[in-house]
């Protein structure tokens, strides 16, 4: 039992040690009373705000006997909250732990925890009471049937010696927390007892890198990731833009009353809030009279009602029967509660003031009115390797005038039927075929219901929509919350195809970014409406079986975008259907488009002693920008590897990364996992839209390296040019040094200032390109160009490099 003697001394010295230390850091040490611990309870500790400087924090545990030691697990802690705005990663942690007084108890183990789940555990295996505590050093046991034990907060394993100080070893990784805490446990109590641990922290970081918080707000439209930025840093602009439904996205703004554009070169030094701009989206509603007077189209805000014309439209012999939603004529279209979220027509239904002939007038049986015929047809929608899945309706229609449309829907219940056979076939994908054996559909429309569209995304089915003149693919239907809309018009005729090649030929983004003869259009223009805007939809276009291999090698896609902008997009020719080749592009918005075949003006023979084509590896955005300081994915990455290797003819592959199987760049993806330029991060994840890092791309820089110069000996970047600078933020035992030494000392890559590289931080676009054109040997060219992105003018630092990269020329050796 208890001595009160020992206990009394024990409490006095308690008392001193919290007059002494008190005072002098300005700190209140609390300490935990001596309570009954029930099984599982945790004695409350303390909490500081930051990490004191040498503080003696004084704890308790205390119990009372009566419990089987396997019963109950005791526990005192004192935790520390980090302030956010401080980079803790040169913070340093010692402490000295030390017996108190004890009447029975035994003690095994100190568990430090830093961030939300790294544990520490100081044992040898064995219990000591803490009265006879062991003489020689008891070490951190790595023992890895023990799960719980993590050993990635510190530089490397270290010993903790009961009694001795453990000093300055740094805090890699305190979790998204911000929080440490230490934590003394007494698992095997057999009696009442106190014990009094002494703990020490010290922060030895002597100049602590503040950063701030760079938020974005996209006043209701999809959520932005917030920056944190270093002090005098830039904020990135996101690379993907927000999206809303009803508005297109018109920029990031400093102020909330969009005065001043955000400008992403500033500097920040304080938390920033920057906010996105929102253009109401209008759309057009059409009204179809069929042979009546001219009813004028509407321009209709998102969400708003269209007005009922007045007064109604007239055609001789026949009455006005009321506007429809579609040509079948079969619903009415209601004026005061249908809202308009996309670009509609609105059909005029006619009934002939002629009557019917009956057996007594027969001989008037001459006069006819021409009549709108409607069918019926049941489609086939396909899984991979054109398996039947299910099948729904297309209602075709032919009017008067001869002009054939199709209407396309699936139902929900169409839609389930279609998840539990694809799910029984391990498919992910459904293929609505609409068939045109005869090439004379004018138009087609695909509406599919909300319900239908949730069923599908639940079941993680892709959706493709596939007709003779365009093929539609929708990776991913996830917060889509409308009805699905598509108007597909091919320009059949003559006439407008060479209108439309007109058209194109005098356009700028042609005669400033094309060195071509002529413009010859390929195929068939398509216009596409739709209500799917600011999503990524891969397309592909037909073309003719008669094209050529040269014809191949030299085209592209002209894009007439809806809101005025216009597009120039190389794509993958892929097939189509059998013995037909398709070319496959990705867009975000919908308008006309059209291939070109873009003739070169001379031919060079490569290789030749004197000149050699250069390839573009990298693509400006649909805006007309490059936004070269944006993030750089792994997929991208990938990608403009394969591009330079292949010289653009990626060659096509089969998924081996799960996470890659529908991804555009799954190719390029393949090959450089070939070539052995990149890894995935585990067996069957590739992580493709993670950003890249500059460790990561040091990494990736010196396996080609070793590659090339293994082959090429004499290449400029073979021999190192320098030792190469000494890195603080890189530790001898960073899993990246010897390629961040090996790109640093040949010139590839340098440090983002004198004594710093930055591994972690993002690479940049226009980083990215420099460290291409040096590893590629593509020498940026220096004479007088005109800028081809809008945000790389000609004085910025990498105008050159950007230059050389993305644009196609001949380059003189």
């Amino acid at each position: 039992m208890k001595n009160d003697k020992q206990v009394n001394v024990a409490l006095m010295l308690v008392a001193m040690l919290l007059i002494i230390v008190q005072p002098f850091l300005e700190l209140q040490v609390v300490r935990a009373a001596v309570t009954t611990i029930f099984p599982s309870k945790i004695v409350t500790g303390t909490v500081y705000q930051g990490i004191p400087n040498s503080v003696d924090i004084l704890e308790e545990i205390a119990g009372v006997g009566g419990y089987d030691s396997g019963d109950q697990t005791n526990t005192a802690y004192v935790k520390f909250n980090l302030p956010s705005n401080y980079d803790y990663s040169n913070a340093k942690l010692s402490l000295t732990p030390i017996p108190g007084s004890d009447s029975g108890g035994d003690i095994s183990n100190l568990t430090i925890n830093i961030g939300s789940s790294d544990d520490w555990i100081v044992t040898d295996g064995n219990t000591y009471p803490l009265t006879s505590l062991p003489s020689k050093k008891v070490g951190i046991e790595k023992d890895f049937s023990k799960p719980t034990y993590s050993f990635n907060n510190f530089d490397s394993p270290i010993l903790l010696p009961i009694g001795d100080l453990l000093t300055e070893q740094n805090i890699n990784d305190i979790g998204s927390s911000n929080i440490i805490t230490l934590i003394l446990s007494s698992p095997n109590m057999k009696d009442d007892y106190a014990v009094f641990n002494n703990i020490s922290l010290v922060d030895f970081n002597t100049s602590p890198q503040v950063k701030h918080t760079v938020s974005f707000e996209t006043d209701g439209g999809s959520a932005v990731p917030s920056q944190s930025v270093v002090n005098g840093g830039m904020a990135t602009m996101p690379e993907v833009e927000p999206t809303k439904a009803g508005y297109t996205f018109g920029g990031w703004y400093k102020d909330v009353g969009y005065t001043q554009t955000y400008d992403f070169t500033s500097v920040i030094t304080e938390n920033t809030t920057i906010y996105a701009k929102w253009n109401a989206q209008t759309y057009i509603v059409s009204f179809n009279t069929d042979g009546g007077s001219a009813v004028s189209n509407q321009s209709v805000a998102h969400g708003e009602k269209a007005s009922e014309p007045t007064p109604a439209p007239t055609k001789v012999g026949y009455t006005f029967g009321g506007w429809y939603t579609s040509n079948t004529l079969e619903k009415l279209f209601d004026f005061e509660s249908s809202s308009i979220t996309r670009n509609i027509t609105i059909y005029a239904k006619w009934v002939s003031n002629v009557s019917p002939p009956t057996s007594n007038n027969s001989s008037n049986s001459d006069s006819f009115t021409p009549t709108t015929n409607t069918e019926r047809i049941v489609v086939e929608v396909e899984g991979e390797d054109g398996v039947n899945l299910s099948k729904t309706p297309i209602t075709r229609t032919t009017i008067p005038d001869g002009v054939i449309k199709d209407h396309v829907s699936m139902s929900e219940d169409i839609a389930k039927e279609t998840i539990e056979k694809a799910k029984q076939l391990g498919n992910d994908f459904a293929r609505i075929i609409i068939p045109d054996t005869t090439d004379k559909v004018s138009e087609v429309v695909i509406e599919i219901p909300k319900s239908s569209l949730v069923q599908l995304s639940f079941g993680n089915i892709k959706l493709e929509m596939a007709t003779a003149n365009v093929v539609i693919s929708i990776p991913d239907l996830s917060n889509f919350n409308d009805d699905l809309y598509f108007r597909l018009v091919p320009i059949k005729s003559s006439e407008q195809q060479h209108r439309v090649e007109e058209r194109i030929v005098e356009e700028d983004i042609i005669k400033n970014s094309i060195q071509s003869e002529k413009v010859h259009l390929i195929g068939r223009p398509m216009t596409i409406e739709t209500n799917m805007q600011n999503r990524p939809v891969t397309l592909t276009l037909p073309l003719p079986k008669t094209i050529t291999q040269e014809q191949l090698d030299n085209l592209a896609i002209f894009i007439e975008h809806s809101d005025g902008t216009k597009e120039l997009l190389r794509g993958k020719v892929v097939d189509y259907q059998k013995d037909m080749q398709g070319l496959q592009f990705e867009v975000q918005k919908f308008s006309t488009f059209s291939i070109l075949y873009l003739p070169e003006k001379r031919k060079v023979e490569e290789p030749t002693t004197n000149h050699v084509t250069h390839i573009p590896y990298i693509q400006g955005n649909s805006d007309g920008t490059f936004r070269p300081n944006a993030s750089v994915t792994r997929a991208q990455m990938a990608s403009m590897f394969a591009r330079q290797l292949t010289g653009n003819a990626i060659p096509t592959s089969k998924a081996t990364f799960t996470d890659t199987v529908q991804h555009d760049a799954k190719d390029a993806i393949e090959f450089v996992k070939n070539t052995g330029l990149f890894n995935g991060v585990t067996e069957t994840s590739f992580h493709p839209n993670g950003f890249i890092t500059r460790a990561q791309m040091a990494s990736v820089a010196a396996r080609w390296i070793e590659k090339h110069c293994a082959n090429n000996p004499n290449a400029d970047f073979c021999k190192p040019t320098s030792q190469g600078r000494v890195f603080k933020d890189v530790s001898n035992n960073h899993w990246a040094v010897q390629a961040i030494n090996t790109v640093n000392a040949r010139g590839i890559m340098t440090g983002t200032m004198a004594d710093a590289f930055d591994p972690e931080v993002y690479l940049t676009r226009a980083q990215a390109v420099k460290v291409l054109n040096r590893l590629f040997e593509r020498q940026a060219v220096t004479e007088l160009q005109q800028p081809i992105f809008k945000d790389v003018p000609s004085d910025h630092w990498a105008f050159n490099e950007i230059q050389e990269a993305a644009v196609k020329h001949i380059h003189s050796k």
